[in-house]
């Protein structure tokens, strides 16, 4: 319960008002004040305090200014405690804060904030309806739902600012495969390397592109076929040849053919050839030598050995050795080794081929023929060959001289060796170019139809990509973590946000049916029959908002007409409505706390409306701790109290007076509300008689007797002559018709003379002169007999 406001400075038209704390609260408490006096300023104090929000203070500094600060003390005292507790304002704050979460405040903010806007209902108004309608729980639910949306939103716009550079520009499809990457099972510095070299095949091949038929243009590497010399052969047919002999000359003929060499021959080397010539280039029939034509009668023993020697059989396998040599010999000359030239000229179109084919395979069966051709020693084999020719023609010269005799064979091991060497090394050549050709036509295969290669530069593209994703996943560590935690803490909220709203429209369907149920009651209370208020829902926005959806004899009206239908009056009722169902819903122990602050609640009100007010008012201090009401109507003061005076709760009539300097708070007697006109007007003519006021009655006296004492002590007469011809409109005429004694009629004139604007009386600045007629008069109106 508020006690008292002991004091206000700066704020509004309380300018300095420091000694309100003699001034007590009740249980009823009318503050009563005109306009401009201050009433608004106190009801923004105690919103001020309510929702502990300064600016509602700070902003309504005393104009002109004052040279002190702004503050408020205000005492309290909690249900069933005795001490009171101050509320302190104080350095632009509530410094202290006691019962605070007890006030219930209704007034023109209320009807503006939750309801209008002026003449329209804005979302803000149905967004604070919604937070009066649901209480502290439920708007906190509410709040949290909303809080979470819009920080919801606000993550998910800032997440483009903290997205992964590699993800920016791409669809969120691609996000996730992103920052599912491992970094740490990535080695960096090798993707990289992969990368550059994915990249310069890709230039590469996007080159190619570009000129097919250049490359389709290229030579082609010829066939190497291998010469196969069979050197296996030429040495054994040239061992075999040495090593032939032959047997069938009579050792008689042999010993007289060397008897007669070594007798006759001066150099015996090539005697027996000599010899064999002569036999054969002599004439059958010739008995002389065909060499000197000496006789040869006495050389008939000799020439018996000769042709014993040089027979048949001997001359054929002589012819054989000959023919066979000279057929060696050619074999020998024409040896050669010269295979590795027809490779060697193939290097520059390979080299040109490797230029365009960058495979790691291409690579390997070029690198492979060159190390072929590198450890083929062709010209250490021609040179060992040139050396066995030269030995197999002095061994053939040999036997040539001795045909019959065995010569010496050859060893051709190591040329045998070298040389299969060389023909493993040129079928591996072979092999290799073989495949070097087979690579070539796989590569130029694709030329010939470009969607191979446009297969191919996709299939690139794919492989940079995924090593460039591997690559900014790893160096973009940092920025994917803080994404994804960001991420995390969105979908946190999400299901936070889904479990709220779950829990709301479980908790609040069946309490806002009843809710809008005591609105519509309250609404048709006030005599608002014909209106129905259901509840309205708008799921726009962060949170759902709720509103009065209005239909009148069942036709509904659109927000934007309901300003329009509804006169002030009905305005008002529907706030009231609103802010007695949210009443009806306190606990009791809320109820039992609560301090209703009512300013203006009857304002526009008729008499029906005023009457049903003053009737939920009086239920309501039945209930609650403490009612505060500010008007400026006494009126409603006056029919409050005439219907109320046989209740038993104590009530404080409280007044905002003014002075020249500042508004202040001053306790008054009820019956400054519950006196007639009549009765206010005779005591300040009774004040001012008694000396008890010097405030001026002469503009008092006259419509006193005329307006209030006649028609009040002689309301038959008014009656009778207002309904009659009679002359009846002046005061002259109504003393005329009224009084019949001509004594009492002549001092009632006499009253109306002094009583004109033009008599002594208001000419004169007198005050006791003023004193002494009124009282002359007063007597005598009530002192006289009326009969």
């Amino acid at each position: 319960m508020i006690k008292q406001i002991n004091s206000i400075n700066n704020v509004g038209a309380f300018r300095e008002f420091p000694n309100g704390g003699s001034i007590q609260f009740e249980k009823l408490t009318f503050i009563y004040g005109l306009n401009t006096k201050g009433k608004t300023t106190l009801t923004d104090i105690l919103s001020s305090l309510k929702e502990n929000e300064p600016t509602l203070i700070t902003s309504r500094k005393s104009i002109p200014a004052v040279n002190s600060n702004q503050s408020v003390r205000i005492s309290v005292r909690p249900h069933n405690a005795t001490n009171q507790l101050p509320c302190t304002f104080s350095n632009n704050s509530w410094t202290e804060l006691n019962s605070n979460d007890n006030l219930h405040i209704f007034g023109s903010d209320f009807i503006h904030k939750n309801l209008f806007t002026g003449l329209s209902i804005e979302r803000q108004n149905k967004e604070n309806f919604t937070r009066f309608v649901l209480g502290q729980q439920g708007v906190q639910l509410a709040t949290q739902i909303a809080e979470d949306k819009r920080i919801l939103r606000q993550k998910r716009g800032s997440l483009s600012n903290i997205l992964p550079p590699y993800l920016r520009g791409m669809a969120e499809a691609e996000y996730l495969p992103f920052l599912s990457i491992d970094p740490s099972s990535i080695n960096l510095q090798a993707t990289k390397q992969q990368l550059a070299d994915l990249e310069q095949r890709l230039r590469q091949e996007q080159q190619r592109l570009q000129r097919p038929t250049e490359i389709l243009s290229i030579e082609e590497v010829s066939q190497f076929n291998v010469t196969t010399t069979n050197v296996q052969e030429l040495v054994t047919q040239t061992n075999d040849l040495l090593e032939r002999e032959f047997n069938e000359i009579s050792t008689a003929a042999i010993a007289k053919l060397q008897e007669h060499i070594q007798n006759n021959f001066e150099i015996t080397e090539n005697a027996e050839q000599w010899i064999k010539e002569g036999l054969d280039t002599r004439k059958s029939d010739s008995e002389n030598c065909s060499f000197c034509g000496q006789s040869l009668e006495t050389a008939a023993d000799l020439l018996n050995a000769y042709h014993s020697y040089f027979n048949e059989a001997y001359r054929n396998y002589i012819s054989d050795i000959s023919n066979t040599i000279e057929s060696l010999r050619r074999q020998w000359r024409v040896l050669n080794f010269n295979s590795l030239n027809a490779v060697t000229a193939k290097q520059a179109l390979l080299l040109q081929y490797s230029q365009l084919i960058n495979t790691d395979a291409f690579t390997a069966l070029v690198t492979h023929l060159n190390e072929l051709i590198a450890s083929t020693n062709e010209t250490g084999l021609v040179d060992l060959s040139t050396q066995f020719s030269q030995q197999v023609n002095q061994a053939f010269n040999t036997k040539e001289r001795k045909p019959h005799e065995i010569v010496q064979s050859i060893d051709f091991s190591s040329l045998l060796e070298n040389h299969a060497n060389y023909q493993g090394n040129l079928s591996s050549i072979s092999e290799t170019i073989e495949s070097i050709r087979e690579a070539i036509q796989l590569f130029k295969e694709p030329y010939r139809d470009l969607t191979q290669v446009r297969t191919r530069i996709s299939e690139l593209q794919t492989e940079i990509e995924t090593k460039k994703r591997a690559i900014a996943r790893v160096e973009q560590n940092g920025a994917c973590v803080s994404y994804q935690r960001e991420q995390q803490e969105i979908t946190v909220i999400e299901g936070r946000i889904t479990t709220n709203e779950q829990a709301l429209s479980a908790n609040q369907n069946q309490y806002l049916d009843r809710f809008y149920n005591r609105i519509d009651f309250h609404f048709k209370q006030f005599g608002s029959e014909n209106f129905t208020l259901e509840r309205g829902t708008d799921n726009r926005g962060h949170q759902p908002v709720y509103f009065l959806k209005v239909k009148f004899k069942d036709v509904e009206i659109n927000d934007t007409n309901i300003a329009k239908v509804f006169s002030e009056s009905d305005k008002r009722a529907l706030a009231l409505s609103l802010f007695w169902a949210k009443m009806d819903f306190l606990t009791t122990e809320e109820k039992q706390n609560a301090i209703i602050v009512l300013d203006d609640p009857v304002t526009s009100f008729d008499d029906n409306r005023i009457l049903k007010s003053i009737t939920r008012i009086k239920d309501t201090l039945r209930e609650m701790r403490q009612v505060i009401v500010l008007t400026h109507y006494s009126h409603f003061i006056r029919n409050f109290m005439e219907r109320g005076m046989n209740d038993d709760f104590t009530i404080s009539f409280i007044e905002i007076s003014q002075n020249n300097t500042t508004s202040f708070l001053r306790r008054i007697e009820s019956n400054l509300f519950t006196e007639t006109t009549y009765d206010k007007v005779f005591s300040k003519i009774q004040s001012f008689i008694n000396r008890e006021s010097e405030v001026d009655i002469r503009a008092d006296l006259r419509p006193f007797l005329e307006s209030l004492y006649l028609p009040h002590f002689y309301i038959r007469e008014f009656k009778a002559y207002t309904e009659s011809d009679t002359p009846f409109g002046t005061l002259s005429e109504k003393i005329d018709a009224i009084f019949l004694d001509e004594t009492v009629k002549a001092k009632f004139h006499e009253f109306r003379t002094m009583l004109n604007p033009d008599s002594h009386l208001f000419t004169s600045s007198n005050e006791e002169d003023i004193r002494s007629f009124a009282s002359e008069m007063m007597d005598y109106l009530y002192n006289f007999s009326h009969n």
